[in-house]
């Protein structure tokens, strides 16, 4: 066997002191996040070794998701809605109110602890606590670590019109985008179908989606009716994806159960 050397012991000591230095610096992160992370100490990352035995810089396994989550929110003007509405929050009135809650929570456990596939809709008309149980529903999913985006429909269609643009540039970072927004494990659509959208664009979306089987949820005005004389094929795979409807809500028409109306 050919001798390879005396194995340098002190050089190993010395380096694992200089990676353990190197993740010892704390950073301020949770500053400007309020996420407070003992892995990387702020930092939003850590120090490792690669095959060559070199230290190398990695996302933090534990709270990088989790700030780039945070970070998506501010910068679609989800926030306050975040900071404002949670699960504690949504008060029980009356029974429609108790449904959507009691799915809520049930959708929850069935994507958390039985990691569970399925779309999450409700639809409704403004002010009956659409935003408030779907962004409820996301701070849950999050602070189980799990990977979610949200996307407003109107900044969809805003994306649809760079994804056909003439300028090669603008059409690049859309499609990336898109495809982000595609392929992320669970997407929060608000307001579907709050203004018209080219079908083959959305069916696009919704299509990878269903066929991947990425958990999607969707607040709208819209009634199934609505979507369904919209484009069938689309409303079908949503329709499939809540699992015939079981975590489909449909909240009753009814102007009284707007909070915003009524001063609720």
């Amino acid at each position: 066997m050919k001798f390879k050397g005396v194995i340098d012991m002190k050089k190993i000591y010395d380096n694992d002191i200089e990676l353990e230095m190197a993740n010892y610096r704390s950073g301020e992160l949770n500053l400007l996040d309020g996420i407070d992370c003992d892995v990387c100490k702020n930092k939003g990352l850590i120090y490792v070794r690669n095959e060559y035995t070199e230290i190398v810089v990695r996302d933090c396994p534990h709270c990088s998701n989790r700030r780039k989550i945070f970070k998506n929110i501010e910068k679609s003007g989800l926030k306050h809605q975040f900071d404002n509405y949670d699960m504690s929050k949504f008060l029980v009135r009356e029974n429609y109110e108790k449904i959507i809650k009691e799915t809520a929570i049930k959708y929850i456990k069935h994507v958390v602890e039985d990691n569970g596939d399925g779309w999450f809709v409700i639809d409704g008309i403004t002010g009956v606590g659409k935003s408030h149980i779907c962004t409820a529903i996301v701070k849950e999913l999050i602070n189980n670590n799990k990977k979610v985006m949200y996307i407003s429909f109107i900044d969809l269609v805003a994306l649809q019109k760079k994804y056909v643009s003439n300028f090669t540039e603008t059409q690049e970072s859309a499609n990336i985008y898109f495809n982000e927004i595609k392929t992320i494990p669970i997407l929060y659509i608000d307001d579907y179908m709050k203004v018209d959208i080219p079908v083959a664009f959305l069916f696009e979306l919704i299509n990878y989606r269903y066929a991947k089987k990425l958990n999607t949820i969707i607040s709208t005005e819209k009634t199934f009716e609505d979507l369904l004389n919209y484009d069938t094929a689309i409303c079908g795979r949503i329709h499939e994806r809540t699992q015939n409807k079981i975590w489909w809500i449909i909240v009753k028409r009814d102007v009284n159960r707007n909070k915003r109306m009524v001063g609720v």
